[in-house]
């Protein structure tokens, strides 16, 4: 996976300050920060590979799907929390359906019912018009596979974290760091997206973004950090606590949109990162008013998003 997903953060040239403010997270993102390579195939199992091939050439259509109405398939947030535990608003007959989409359960899902064909007898397959981009004609049965089977094995959000209904887990949102004392945040590595960290770099601010659906990122407890040059194995890595900012630095998070970083920790990168090409990866705890606190990335995370996740130092 990891030579197939670039995750490009040119964007994040554009902000030559760092700024602070207190304007919620931007949750309606227009654009998303995953771009893949033409002749790369994502995992199909995955809702990356399904909003890049599926719902964005072929639903996002102008005037339809592409936040005009829902689901609005514009990125792939705004994608997933419109059809995972999603209220319908139109059902069949019988009553069949609660949610777009039932994870677990493609029989339960209005989504399938729509792409499959007829409600109530009625002609109303999804999609209705297809644009010129799609090649949605050519593949539809096997799209419609896919599909059905990400729903079937538990509709996994892009961390590769199972839905929750009720009080949902924080999510991390962004990633980002200064070296030196720089305003401009450092880039990212071209193949597996880590934070490139100068070589001769003795300081470096990492700064986190968090969201969640009932506790202020202020407010969220535990807030730790721990340090691994093993992509799944922290258990015997010593946590350092991170630092809470009641004014957030502003910049763009993994969605594309701008995200405030609330969480800080200010790292020495040459006692952290042993040599050149070899990855430090970074996990996070946070607890919201659940009685457990939650580790992100966790070891079920797609392997991009621990990239996301990770520096590397380079010369």
């Amino acid at each position: 996976m990891r030579n197939l997903v670039i995750i490009s953060l040119l964007f994040l040239a554009a902000f030559s300050c760092k700024k602070s403010t207190d304007n919620p997270f931007d949750q309606n993102n227009d654009q998303d920060s995953i771009q893949i390579n033409p002749e790369d195939t994502l995992d199909p199992t995955t809702f990356t590979y399904l909003h890049y091939k599926i719902f964005k050439p072929t639903c996002s259509n102008s005037g339809c799907h592409d936040g005009t109405f829902e689901p609005d398939f514009s990125s792939l947030y705004s994608s997933y929390e419109s059809l995972v535990y999603h209220p319908i608003i139109k059902n069949n007959n019988q009553g069949t359906y609660t949610y777009r989409v039932m994870p677990g359960s493609a029989n339960q899902s209005l989504l399938m019912e729509r792409l499959n064909g007829k409600m109530d007898g009625v002609e109303d397959q999804m999609p209705i018009v297809v644009d010129p981009d799609s090649d949605w004609g050519t593949h539809r049965n096997k799209y419609i596979g896919y599909i059905q089977d990400w729903i079937n094995a538990g509709a996994k959000d892009i961390y590769g974290d199972h839905p929750s209904l009720g009080n949902k887990a924080p999510k991390l949102v962004g990633v980002l760091a200064y070296a030196d004392g720089s305003s401009t945040p450092v880039s990212r590595e071209n193949t597996s997206g880590a934070l490139e960290v100068p070589m001769q770099a003795n300081s470096l601010e990492l700064y986190f973004a968090f969201e969640d659906d009932s506790t202020q990122s202020t407010n969220l407890q535990v807030n730790e950090i721990k340090f691994s040059d093993r992509i799944n194995d922290f258990g015997n890595q010593a946590s350092q606590s991170l630092n809470i900012l009641q004014n957030p630095v502003i910049e763009a998070g993994y969605f594309g949109g701008q995200v405030n970083y609330h969480h800080k920790i200010t790292v020495n990168p040459q006692t952290l990162v042993a040599d050149t090409l070899t990855p430090l990866y970074m996990r996070v705890y946070v607890q919201d008013s659940n009685p457990s606190q939650t580790e992100i990335p966790s070891n079920g995370s797609f392997s991009t998003f621990k990239d996301y996740a990770s520096l590397i130092r380079k010369p």
